[in-house]
């Protein structure tokens, strides 16, 4: 279907075209692969970076949460130590309030302080002995 009075393209001519044709389609596909493995390696060296970057980012979170789980166990050892302690300081308080309640004070140079009243010792009743 060419116009009347052109010639048609030879054997040669049709050939030396489809090795153009050829030449030019293996050229785009070398390209193509070229690419292909460009970008291949491209996204590999993304996520090779991304994993470490998280990589990093995880470690950093291991070593943090191991010193908190040390800083707890510390913190909740101390406590322990700071509860009986302080039970141990009201158990003395206690008991010091139970001992002034026993004895009234009494001052060094005073008299013991008198008693409730009740029946005179006899002469020969023996006298109690007072601590001071």
């Amino acid at each position: 279907m060419t116009p009347r009075g052109a010639a048609r393209p030879g054997p040669a001519m049709l050939s030396r075209l489809l090795r153009e044709h050829q030449a030019k389609q293996s050229e785009r596909r070398e390209q193509q692969e070229r690419r292909r493995r460009e970008a291949i390696a491209a996204a590999t060296s993304l996520t090779e970076a991304l994993t470490d970057h998280l990589n990093v980012g995880v470690a950093q979170a291991y070593v943090n949460q191991r010193k908190l789980d040390h800083e707890v166990k510390t913190l909740q050892i101390q406590a322990a130590q700071f509860a009986k302690q302080t039970g141990q300081w009201i158990n003395m308080v206690e008991n010091f309030n139970q001992a002034l309640k026993v004895s009234p004070p009494r001052d060094a140079g005073s008299p013991a302080q008198p008693g409730p009243p009740g029946p005179r010792p006899s002469a020969c009743a023996p006298t109690p002995l007072t601590l001071a």
